[in-house]
């Protein structure tokens, strides 16, 4: 099934539900292999949608896009570095959900700790082999129970 589902995710980011569709099987199933290959850092699960990280990426650091304004902006105005961007990211505790599911790219809330702890609210689009950070700042209360209880 992994390869069947890696044939498919190349294609763009996909729910477990439309997976397991494509494929015949229960989102069960699917769930299962997604979350192994999310432990192996093979896959990331933003908000429901799943998306395979490309090889060269497989050591947890996902692919994410920081322009050089994105970049300025979240130093200059919340004090977070690309570097605890990765982190939060890459947190397997990190929980996610939709914001903008309208157009051809999921748009994402995020939050996730860093390794020092602080908790981060990102925004990032997601696209088949990258996640384009929108921006990032220290969590709320309301980030936190947004994405934990929706």
């Amino acid at each position: 099934m992994r390869r069947h589902l890696e044939r498919l995710l190349e294609k763009g980011p996909a729910t477990a539900e439309e997976l397991a569709h494509r494929l015949q099987v229960t989102p069960a199933e699917v769930l299962d292999e997604l979350r192994r290959m999310e432990v192996g850092g093979a896959a990331l699960e933003m908000g429901g949608y799943w998306s395979l990280l490309p090889v060269t990426k497989r050591d947890w650091t996902p692919n994410i896009i920081i322009t050089a304004e994105i970049e300025d902006k979240i130093r200059r105005k919340h004090s977070v570095s690309p570097h605890e961007v990765y982190q939060a990211i890459a947190d397997p505790k990190r929980r996610s959900r939709p914001v903008l599911s309208e157009g051809e790219h999921p748009v994402m809330l995020a939050v996730g700790s860093t390794s020092s702890g602080r908790k981060l609210t990102m925004i990032v689009i997601l696209f088949p082999d990258n996640l384009y950070l929108v921006s990032a700042r220290t969590a709320t209360a309301k980030d936190i129970a947004e994405v934990h209880y929706g």
